[in-house]
Parts: C-alpha cells; sequence; structure tokens
C-alpha cells in the first residue's frame, strides 16, 4: 500500500517532477539508465523505485529501505529521519539526472562525477564533499559542475543559499562551475564559484544546526531557467 507523504516532500517531489518539464526531460529517458538494476542487498529495481518516487507512491518496504541505509548518518542526515534524507538524496540523484540527460542532447560531454555516481546509498565514511558532474569542455580541458537545487523558492523568497560543512572550499579547489535550479519558479543561476566566493560569509546554518557558508545575494543572481541553461552551455565551452 502506498504511504502517505508529508507536504514537505509532496512539494519538493511537484518541484522535482516540474524541473524535469522545464528540461524537456521525460521519464523514459530519466530512467532508461537502470533498467534491469537493482539496489545493493535489496531486490528493489531503481527504475521501478524511482518511478515510484516521481509518482509520490511509495511503499513500506521502499521506506523501510530508506531507514535500513541511511538511519545510521546521523551528522549528514541532521534531525530528518532516515527515510527523509535517502528521499532528499534520491530527489538530488533525479535531478542530476534530468542535466546529465539535457546536457548530452545539447552535445555536452559531461558525466556523474560523484561519489553516489553508481546510486548506491554511501556509509558515512564514503561521503564526500566532490562536484556532482564533470564536462569536456571545447579546448578540452575537464570542467567540474556542481548542482545545486532549491526545491521550496528559499533563493527568491527569502534570499539566502546555504552551504553546508566544507562544500564551498571543495568547490573553489576543483575551481568548479555553480549551477542552481529553482523550480517553483522557473528561475536558475550560473556562476563560476570564482566570481562568487566573495559573496559566501562563514555562518551558522539553522537548517543543518551546523556551520558553513551563506550567500544573502543569491536572488539578483536568478533568471529563467532555461536561459540559465544555455549560459551553463556556453561556460563549458
Amino acid at each position: 500500500m502506498p504511504l502517505a507523504l508529508s507536504q514537505k516532500y509532496i512539494v519538493k517531489l511537484d518541484s522535482l517532477r516540474h524541473a524535469l518539464c522545464l528540461l524537456d526531460v521525460s521519464r523514459a529517458d530519466l530512467l532508461q539508465r537502470y533498467d534491469n538494476k537493482f539496489f545493493k542487498d535489496s531486490e528493489i529495481a531503481k527504475s521501478e523505485f524511482f518511478s515510484r518516487v516521481l509518482d509520490q507512491n511509495l511503499t513500506s518496504a521502499d521506506i523501510n529501505y530508506l531507514e535500513s541505509k541511511c538511519a545510521d548518518l546521523r551528522y549528514s542526515r541532521d534531525s530528518r529521519t532516515g527515510s527523509q534524507y535517502g528521499l532528499d538524496l534520491v530527489c538530488g540523484w533525479l535531478i542530476e539526472d534530468g542535466f546529465l540527460s539535457r546536457l548530452k542532447r545539447a552535445g555536452v560531454s559531461v558525466t556523474l562525477a560523484g561519489d553516489d555516481r553508481f546510486r548506491e546509498f554511501l556509509p558515512s565514511g564514503k561521503i564526500s564533499t566532490r562536484p556532482d558532474m564533470s564536462a569536456i569542455g571545447s579546448d578540452g580541458q575537464e570542467v567540474a559542475l556542481e548542482l545545486l537545487a532549491d526545491w521550496r523558492g528559499t533563493w527568491a523568497k527569502e534570499g539566502h543559499l546555504d552551504l553546508r560543512d566544507n562544500k564551498l572550499v571543495e568547490m573553489l579547489r576543483k575551481n568548479a562551475i555553480l549551477f542552481g535550479v529553482a523550480p517553483l519558479s522557473g528561475q536558475g543561476f550560473v556562476s563560476p564559484i570564482l566570481e562568487m566566493r566573495d559573496e559566501f560569509v562563514p555562518a551558522y546554518i539553522p537548517a543543518y544546526k551546523k556551520a558553513g557558508y551563506t550567500n544573502s545575494r543569491i536572488a539578483s543572481r536568478l533568471s529563467p531557467l532555461r536561459m540559465t541553461l544555455d549560459n551553463l552551455i556556453r561556460l563549458i565551452g
């Protein structure tokens, strides 16, 4: 029997589907790479599970699996339950996959580069802050891409973007291009992280209950998502 989701996750999953629609990425395109693949130590098929996520149609077996994989990740999940944290990870994976599909369709040579690129729930010792994707520019140079998603409209409504822990440090080290998507407003932003570094200041992040970095000028960087995507493709070269 499907399980009821909280309003927070209903909004988040509605936002995810809207983002994929804006990117013109179909469910078939999104899920084809997971055909006949199962989560480790599980009989749960990845393509079917991700489809249930998109339909907000998770079963008790799905929730139990997320809890079993994520409940012990206390530092990463903050105050979230294991299943909530796991669902947040899945939302991040699917929006990354959507952008991967869209960039490839535009002729960009791009691959997933994060430690979770194989879409398995990792133990704490294997969770890192390395950028999500890697592209090859027209000059043959590798370009690190970091994707951030604002599922609930925080960037426009509250005017801030928060990065936890040492995420900013790693992006600066990789000279990454930061690409943000805010599906509810159909907006986004894109910039080399070096051009934004002075906008981030050390701060305590209440949502994470941890130290991190906050950018309080992010609303001024937002523009229509399709325009942002075009700018990203130009930046990659």
